[in-house]
């Protein structure tokens, strides 16, 4: 089983999601009689597996990307201390498992918003340390699948997965936006520059469909607009 379908198996775990139910949709929200149907911008990619290592697969495979909401602006403005502050569409890195709760009630590490996309890789090394061990959301098959990997991993491709980490980002329509002012950069104002997305990108091409069998109270729209 490849990483990206691991996530797969995570997900109806946590979602209890069907197999069509993963299957890319133009709809951002569906209603059906069994509950909501979510589309989720997940941070892997089917070629996840021939570029990095086995548990940067798995890891890749519980984090959403989405776009910050006005929830996720005043979650950051209120932890202070020496959070920077974002804006309305900045790109962040989410657990899947966890997105549907309260912000103040998710375990350390499940949110993180990288500063442009070289870190992102960073970020997930985070999510790893803080986030992946303590969340009770995470299903226990996946921790174990995770747990039983060899201790030493050597990436396919000794040395490439570097800029791999940064090309299949872009393919999800991520880019580098500086911190502005004004409205220079397109984005509708002021913002804290960071990753966004770019112009136009239709990210429902890169979308899974997954079933949430609970509500989205304290979650952000995940939608870029």
């Amino acid at each position: 089983m490849s990483a990206y379908n691991m996530y797969a198996s995570s997900v109806d775990t946590a979602s209890t999601a069907s197999t069509a139910a993963r299957q890319p949709l133009p709809s951002s929200s569906l209603t059906m009689s069994s509950g909501q149907l979510r589309l989720l911008l997940l941070l892997a990619c089917p070629d996840d597996h021939k570029r990095l290592s086995p548990s940067s697969c798995i890891l890749r495979s519980q984090i959403e990307v989405f776009a910050a909401g006005q929830s996720d602006v005043d979650a950051r403005r209120k932890k202070g201390g020496r959070k920077e502050p974002i804006t309305i569409g900045r790109i962040g890195l989410r657990c899947i498992h966890c997105a549907h709760i309260p912000h103040q009630d998710r375990t350390k590490g499940a949110v993180t918003y990288p500063k442009n996309l070289a870190l992102i890789h960073q970020a997930v090394r985070n999510f790893q340390r803080y986030h992946f061990k303590t969340c009770p959301h995470i299903p226990r098959e996946t921790r174990e699948a995770f747990d039983e990997l060899p201790k030493r991993q050597h990436p396919p491709k000794d040395g490439a997965s570097a800029s791999y980490w940064i090309e299949s980002a872009e393919e999800k329509g991520m880019i580098d936006i500086p911190a502005t002012t004004d409205d220079n950069d397109g984005t509708g104002g002021a913002n804290s520059g960071g990753i966004r997305f770019k112009n136009g990108f239709d990210w429902r091409r890169h979308s899974v469909l997954v079933r949430s069998t609970v509500g989205q109270s304290g979650s952000s729209d995940t939608r870029p607009g």
